[in-house]
């Protein structure tokens, strides 16, 4: 349900969502659009991007990117083995090959080094994740991309508010991916997904392109518009992320804490560090203490085996678990 979604007050903040949603439906198009323009500016701006362009879903947003960036039939993506399945859909569907890279032995980090080693001609972009938006160091990836010249691409759902060293942990990438579906993100719209950008003409090449055209008489674009009416829910879904990324943090420490006293290791690599919405801990010792945990958000279909893919990644997911903040009300 898109119309109860708030940290404190999910009474008052159902109000406030449903008067924005009727404002804007009894109001005209002129208006929808105005609602429309300003979910993009702010969110962009909540993230520290320089534009955003939101589509009618997440896989959408993903198919808009690739469209209006010229990807083609056979063109290379190099992914991290988290990256979810709404991102990997749209890739496979256009055509795209796919090369995954491993984790470093004994992290949840890409191993960059392994990274370079798969970059061939046919090579555009490179895309991560991070499960459960864990604090980890991206400036090696990212100056690799530079270097190299490639895309730099994070799905960052769960990374949202996320910092490292004083930075967010999405900084420096050139496009972030965002799901807005109900259940998958804390700026949820119902459905829907955004592409938040640097570059300011490949943000117009993509309003243009989600709008049936690509503005150059060529180039067919499709429908992907998001609403006026879902994003008066989503600006007041941003108002109140602060709050709601704060109210994560603390529950992170709290976990943290509640494991350490029961005995239930945090990943080393991890340890003293917040993730944005889970603690990765020892998966036997999480089932002996009776916690309820989460698998690691791993490429599991769509590709080969993982075992066969990354390896230390699927080493990774039998070790270690999550145990998510939305279950931590049950301790």
């Amino acid at each position: 349900m898109i119309l109860a979604n708030e940290f404190n007050c999910p009474d008052r903040a159902k109000k406030r969502e449903l008067d924005a949603v009727m404002a804007v439906a009894a109001g005209d198009m002129e208006m929808s659009l105005s609602t429309v323009a300003l979910f993009e500016k702010e969110l962009a701006e909540w993230a520290g991007f320089t534009q955003s362009v939101s589509a009618s879903s997440d896989t959408g947003s993903v198919s808009v990117m690739l469209g209006a960036l010229g990807f083609r039939f056979g063109d290379e993506v190099i992914v991290s083995p988290d990256v979810p399945p709404w991102v990997i859909a749209p890739l496979l569907h256009a055509g795209l090959t796919l090369a995954v890279v491993d984790y470093e032995p004994g992290t949840l980090r890409v191993n960059t080094p392994a990274l370079e080693r798969l970059i061939s001609s046919k090579t555009r972009a490179i895309l991560v994740s991070s499960p459960f938006g864990c604090q980890q160091d991206f400036s090696e990836l990212l100056a690799l991309g530079r270097r190299k010249r490639l895309v730099t691409l994070i799905e960052m759902t769960e990374a949202l508010g996320v910092t490292f060293e004083k930075r967010r942990l999405y900084d420096g990438f050139d496009i972030g991916l965002l799901s807005l579906k109900e259940g998958h993100s804390d700026i949820s719209t119902g459905e829907g997904g955004a592409l938040l950008f640097r570059s300011a003409e490949w943000a117009r090449r993509a309003k243009s392109y989600a709008q049936f055209s690509d503005l150059d008489g060529v180039n067919p674009g499709v429908n992907h518009k998001l609403s006026g009416i879902q994003c008066a829910v989503g600006r007041l879904r941003i108002k109140a992320l602060t709050a709601r990324i704060v109210g994560y943090r603390d529950s992170a420490y709290r976990i943290a804490a509640y494991c350490q006293q029961r005995g239930v290791s945090q990943l080393p690599r991890l340890a003293g560090r917040m993730a944005g919405r889970a603690v990765v801990v020892d998966k036997t010792a999480a089932e002996a203490a009776d916690l309820s945990w989460r698998e690691l958000p791993l490429l599991t279909h769509y590709l080969a085996p993982l075992e066969n893919l990354a390896p230390e990644a699927a080493r990774m997911a039998q070790a270690w678990c999550g145990i998510h903040v939305d279950e931590w009300g049950e301790y």
